[in-house]
């Protein structure tokens, strides 16, 4: 879908675009969200260390406004690499799940919000997927007790009684086949696939 603003609400459905799940899980947790009015939403990720936007900088399509103050290589090749090497000093050693945990429930919060991969596809959850993750012994942080970020955090917001969510890009600008080469748009040409997904599925 194209991007559009409908009353001020970026990237959104149209109401008789909406294709309402018939699930009865999906119908009950929609039903139990719709009350939960408050959330403590966490983007956090290799771009943390440097305190610049999550992982836009690295679509040249978003260069323009997201390589601002980020005094590194101006040839983007060389700025995605280095972009992905943050993997390798990424070290949050004073992360305490309880804490935050606490924090969020003394604050009102109801539920969490937390950046499980963004689109630069470092994961911060152990997975087999990929060595691309917080666990991978590439990470200085893989040997931490909170090294599984993601499985903690959310084990300490259950223990609070709080409901958490999963922001997971699908998206991956980390893998070879978002931004495949000579398939038509130049890599990081913007956010998007440089092919058409149902003209070249493999």
């Amino acid at each position: 879908m194209p991007d559009m603003i409908i009353e001020g609400l970026h990237g959104c459905s149209r109401e008789d675009e909406y294709v309402w799940p018939t699930n009865p899980g999906i119908l009950e947790r929609l039903g139990w969200f719709q009350d939960q009015k408050l959330a403590l939403m966490a983007h956090f990720g290799i771009y943390s260390q440097l305190g610049i936007v999550e992982s836009w900088s690295i679509s040249d399509g978003d260069a323009s406004w997201s390589r601002k103050g980020l005094d590194w290589e101006s040839d983007a090749e060389t700025f995605r690499q280095q972009y992905f090497d943050l993997s390798k000093s990424f070290n949050p050693v004073r992360m305490v799940p309880d804490q935050w945990a606490q924090f969020a429930k003394e604050c009102g919060f109801q539920y969490f919000i937390f950046t499980t991969k963004h689109h630069d596809g470092f994961c911060l959850f152990d997975t087999q997927y990929t060595r691309y993750k917080v666990t991978d012994p590439d990470c200085p942080f893989h040997k931490h007790q909170y090294a599984d970020i993601t499985r903690h955090l959310f084990d300490a917001f259950r223990a609070q009684g709080l409901g958490i969510a999963a922001y997971f890009s699908k998206p991956e600008w980390h893998c070879p086949w978002c931004w495949a080469r000579d398939v038509g748009k130049p890599v990081a040409y913007d956010r998007n696939p440089t092919y058409t997904p149902s003209k070249h599925p493999e």
